[in-house]
């Protein structure tokens, strides 16, 4: 393996993107860990984004230029981009991880206010705020001890208000066309993760139990009893389940279950069992779902936005190796199958990116499922992370 790469790299007429790929799967190949690929594949995103200017995209009036395009996708991206940084600093003490980490962060506290869910009434049942918290708080967690102060405040002020005002909401019930899976479950990491981090707060046993009914109902049918004294249906009894007047979506069949293993890391760095909402009718969606699954792991059906297909989710399949003790192989294969196969790219192939000052769809992909490489990598490793409650000092 070591000559064939050596050989490769001498052939000056191969494009950048090509030579990077493959240079990462001889990397990859001559380790033999799960936890090397996933990281590997997260490299590839921080090579492409490393240097990218975002100074543009974070000024208010890009800021809020680009929301007018993606809504909080913007926001979502960015943060799932600082945690990229924060997760490679940790691996490798690189300071320029830091300060890109501490950039994106500072940069989107400070435009909270543009990005809070608070902006829509309760009674909104989705909006992607949560996310965009959860990111946040994932990747000052990895960096706790490297954030000033007043930084390590103003996070943990974001966090409870976000959780605060999840509070006022209670989970939503439909299936036909739009699921309210995803929708649902957006709101337990974010919760979950307030609670466990800081559980001296007011609200944080509210916190955890409103996380707990929000899990419960992110995977529903007929058959399912009340629970939190309400009662949903977020998918047909045989689990399966629409999305943009999509029928069936798998993408938003796995949303649920990328959305889990958010929640779930948290309890396992805080040493605690998973609770049993966060795995309710899990075995029974996933089953359904690997029915639309090929043995390349695209998608079998046209139904979908996701040309790569269950790549893109592999949170969801190392949530149900690593929590459900269920096709424990499947993740392997398709992280051996992503170096191989997709040349490690994350989801689009965009080479090096100098700078981005308006909203971006392939930044967008590209971030979001770098985070999802990340949760993975976590799921496997949690102590990686700092037992929670943080200090302040």
């Amino acid at each position: 393996m070591a000559m064939r790469c050596k050989l490769f790299k001498s052939l000056s007429a191969v494009s950048f993107a090509v030579f990077l790929a493959f240079l990462f799967y001889c990397e990859a190949a001559s380790g033999n860990s799960l936890e090397n690929g996933l990281y590997q594949v997260v490299k590839v995103f921080e090579k492409s984004y490393g240097a990218t200017n975002f100074d543009g995209l974070l000024k208010e009036e890009g800021f809020n230029a680009a929301l007018k395009k993606g809504g909080n996708n913007v926001p979502r991206s960015l943060a799932a981009t600082a945690l990229v940084h924060a997760f490679v600093f940790r691996k490798e003490g690189n300071q320029k991880d830091l300060e890109k980490a501490t950039y994106l962060i500072n940069g989107l506290i400070e435009k909270y206010p543009l990005w809070t869910a608070s902006l829509k009434p309760p009674n909104i049942s989705f909006n992607l705020a949560p996310t965009t918290a959860y990111n946040l708080g994932l990747a000052s967690w990895l960096i706790w001890n490297d954030l000033e102060i007043i930084v390590r405040r103003a996070v943990k002020d974001m966090l409870i208000k976000e959780s605060n005002f999840m509070l006022l909401r209670t989970p939503a019930s439909g299936f036909v066309n739009d699921t309210k899976a995803d929708e649902n479950g957006v709101v337990p990491p974010l919760l979950s993760l307030t609670a466990i981090l800081f559980p001296n707060e007011e609200n944080s046993q509210k916190w955890e139990r409103h996380s707990m009914c929000y899990a419960y109902h992110s995977i529903t049918t007929t058959k399912d009893i009340p629970y939190c004294c309400l009662i949903t249906q977020t998918a047909y009894d045989n689990f399966l389940m629409d999305n943009h007047g999509i029928h069936p979506h798998p993408l938003y069949m796995a949303a649920p279950l990328v959305l889990f293993a958010d929640a779930s890391l948290v309890y396992l760095t805080a040493k605690r069992e998973v609770p049993l909402e966060l795995k309710h009718n899990v075995v029974s969606l996933w089953s359904r779902l690997k029915t639309f699954v090929n043995e390349d792991f695209t998608w079998n059906t046209h139904n979908s936005w996701n040309p790569t297909g269950l790549g893109r989710e592999i949170s969801a399949v190392t949530y149900i190796a690593v929590i459900m003790g269920v096709d424990t192989n499947m993740e392997i294969d398709l992280v051996n199958r992503k170096i191989r196969n997709q040349g490690f790219f994350v989801e689009k192939n965009v080479g090096v990116v100098k700078s981005i000052s308006t909203y971006d769809e392939d930044f967008f992909n590209n971030a979001l499922v770098a985070k999802r490489y990340i949760v993975s990598f976590l799921l496997h490793d949690p102590i990686f992370l700092t037992k929670p409650p943080l200090k302040m000092g």
